[in-house]
């Protein structure tokens, strides 16, 4: 401090820190200039400096008006400007105390440019204090105040905030804190939320800071996977991170990696679950038709399964399907455990977009939130889909994967979850496992089944054949004449969707055949034959009905 006369700088001090506040014009500092919150920015210590000191050094720097702060103490540094704030002679600005213990709370810990993101933020949410009492609120205050907070925030209701700087920084490092507390979270009932409020309260914790401040200075859980993203976390990362977090509640370590690639903050993106305030959704199929036809694949994956899928599986998809342009281009299934499945959706990167528990019965659980309400019956269908070729047609439907003989037994292969109501789903005695393998990417059907279902789904979209809601006469009369009619009318439906290789309409739906150059595909035509030797049926029912959207 030599450079500097004791005159013209401003010093404040406590027992065992003191803050220096210097104009780097040399000229003299007044407390009306420190009052005025500027631009600030970390700035690395010269270890010659720290040394000099025999302390902690922390600094940063008002660009905009120059002038430096650095904090030198002899113990830790959230803990000097605490006591620089409480025992002053002079009190320290609002702004510049919440600055300080923010930037101290992440000093050593963070990059330069997340402390200073930090500080910023900090100057920012204090702007609105003009003074403040002395006395500031213990910690088991801070952290009972933190959980009502953070449920008023879930809660769409207003949050109570203390008055003092310090106290205010602590308690927005216990929000942030508790936002990544697994168990804290998951007692909210984030699936009590419809998706444009889990969206809305994404956006609000972004501002708040309730989300991003904790990642910058300690290691989270994705799961039951430990990541230290302290140096890489960005704010830019949290809108996308949060979520598939919030997917992964539950998750073991291996399943949570096997989701989640790279395992690491991922940036912005302009997938699926990015909507911008105005998105208009992409025309989709009958949400009812999609969940009903995806419950009628389960039942037959249940009926006809000859594989009991063990591993981390991973299909790319082909590229006409409309979830290839809504940014989805693999769909990664995990079987790691009895009775869990974990699904995730991926870019054509292979970067999750997202993740998130999934049961072939139907059950949206909380993960589900994270798919827009106008996508999830399109998703959980090609899930289903992607699963009931896994089970019955095994390597047929992902070349490449391996399998081995398993004994007789059942596997299970719905993903059980503490908040599912239904039970989970059992195979009848698979005769074989079919085992994945991280890393291991494969093509969803073999090359010549794919050229078929697209030959068949070109007919279908180009002469509007498609599954349409319809309601039999015979449905409402009770006589066995009646049945005996309503049966025949429904194998006759289902007979049509075979000649193109798609399962028979679900209940209260009818298969509309298409015309195909003002020609129908007759029985017995070698078309028919080729489309109902397609193994990967899965994925025929799902290009099917993407193609048939009217």
């Amino acid at each position: 401090m030599s450079k500097w006369g004791a005159r013209t700088m401003l010093r404040f001090q406590a027992e065992q820190a003191i803050l220096y506040c210097i104009h780097l014009d040399g000229r003299t500092l007044t407390h009306a200039e420190i009052a005025r919150p500027g631009d600030l920015v970390a700035v690395t210590p010269d270890p010659d400096d720290r040394r000099a000191q025999r302390g902690e050094v922390l600094a940063l720097l008002d660009i905009e008006q120059r002038i430096s702060y650095r904090l030198v103490a002899s113990i830790p540094l959230t803990k000097a400007v605490e006591q620089i704030a409480a025992s002053a002679r002079d009190p320290l600005p609002p702004w510049l105390a919440m600055a300080l213990y923010g930037a101290a709370r992440a000093w050593g810990h963070t990059t330069p440019a997340n402390i200073t993101t930090i500080a910023r933020f900090m100057t920012e949410f204090a702007g609105h204090f003009d003074d403040y009492p002395s006395r500031p609120w213990a910690d088991a205050e801070l952290d009972d105040l933190a959980r009502r907070a953070v449920a008023n925030m879930f809660a769409g209701q207003a949050m109570e905030m203390p008055l003092e700087p310090v106290s205010l920084a602590k308690l927005l490092f216990a929000i942030s804190r508790l936002a990544w507390d697994a168990e804290f979270i998951r007692a909210l009932r984030l699936e009590a939320l419809d998706r444009e409020r889990f969206a809305d309260l994404v956006s609000a914790m972004v501002e708040s800071g309730a989300v991003w401040l904790w990642p910058m200075v300690s290691p989270i859980k994705m799961g039951g996977a430990r990541m230290d993203a302290r140096r890489a976390f960005t704010v830019e990362a949290v809108p996308r991170l949060w979520p598939i977090w919030c997917g992964l509640i539950g998750a073991s370590e291996d399943e949570a990696r096997a989701c989640l690639t790279p395992f690491a903050p991922l940036p912005p993106s302009n997938a699926l679950i990015e909507e911008p305030p105005g998105y208009t959704p992409p025309p989709t199929p009958d949400e009812k038709l999609c969940a009903a036809l995806a419950r009628q694949i389960a039942e037959e994956a249940v009926a006809h399964a000859a594989y009991a899928p063990q591993g981390v599986f991973e299909a790319v998809l082909p590229d006409d399907l409309p979830l290839v342009a809504w940014g989805v281009a693999r769909l990664r299934l995990v079987a790691l455990r009895p009775g869990r499945l974990w699904a995730a959706l991926l870019s054509e990167a292979g970067e999750t977009i997202a993740a998130f528990p999934w049961r072939p019965d139907g059950t949206r659980l909380e993960g589900g939130i994270l798919i827009p309400d106008w996508a999830w019956g399109v998703v959980d269908l090609a899930l289903s889909a992607l699963w009931r070729d896994m089970v019955v047609a095994g390597p047929a439907a992902l070349p490449g994967t391996r399998t081995r003989e398993v004994e007789s037994q059942h596997i299970a292969t719905a993903a059980s979850h503490p908040t599912a109501a239904s039970r989970p789903l059992y195979l009848p005695r698979p005769r074989y496992a079919l085992i994945g393998k991280a890393g291991e990417k494969r093509a969803w059907g073999e090359e010549a089944e794919r050229a078929i279902i697209r030959r068949r789904v070109a007919s279908v979209h180009a002469v509007r054949g498609h599954y349409r809601r319809h309601e039999y006469v015979a449905e409402r009369q009770q006589d066995e004449r009646a049945k005996e009619q309503l049966k025949r009318l429904r194998e006759a439906a289902a007979a049509r969707a075979a000649q193109f290789g798609l399962p028979p309409p679900p209940p209260g739906y009818t298969f509309v055949s298409p015309f195909m150059r003002g020609m129908r595909v007759e029985r017995g035509d070698e078309r028919e034959q080729e489309a109902r030797d397609v193994r990967a049926r899965g994925l025929a029912a799902l290009a099917g009905v993407l193609a048939t959207q009217s």
